[in-house]
């Protein structure tokens, strides 16, 4: 849910390490935990879900937020 509301409510980035690694903190996370499991393989599987999400047509967040 934390992703979710970083990305759709606060404009965050998926592609983003650092915005990952804050979304995760808000979550219960730890940022550096995070990061490590970007570093060894996640940041990867991030991409890959990012582009099947643009090929389903998911864009940036609503601007019914704003």
């Amino acid at each position: 849910m934390a992703a979710m509301e970083m990305f759709f409510e606060e404009g965050g980035d998926f592609t983003s390490w650092d915005d990952l690694a804050g979304g995760a903190e808000t979550a219960g996370i730890e940022a550096a935990e995070t990061k490590a499991w970007l570093e060894g393989g996640g940041g990867e599987q991030v991409d890959s879900d990012v582009e099947q999400a643009h090929e389903r047509g998911v864009e940036r967040r609503a601007d019914i937020y704003d």
